[in-house]
């Protein structure tokens, strides 16, 4: 799983976008499930890919670190 971000100044708009490989679908989609309690609007409507559309580069920041910080979680649950 991978978090990046992106940002396309002709189209003014700036995503914190995700990717998982076949196999993490379960994990992942936890991972957003928990995102949205935090009240971040994820877009799930690509196999194996999802973003979040953010303000700015701290936005994402801000979405990378509770991403992170819900997979690490996940990670030592065994989930």
């Amino acid at each position: 799983m991978r978090i990046s971000y992106v940002g396309n100044r002709s189209f003014k708009t700036r995503l914190a976008e995700f990717s998982y490989r076949d196999g993490e679908e379960e994990k992942f989609m936890e991972i957003c499930r928990q995102l949205e309690e935090l009240g971040y609007k994820v877009d799930t409507g690509v196999a194996n890919w999802a973003c979040i559309e953010v303000e700015d580069r701290q936005e994402y920041e801000q979405v990378a670190r509770d991403y992170l910080k819900i997979k690490r979680t996940l990670n030592t649950r065994g989930d």
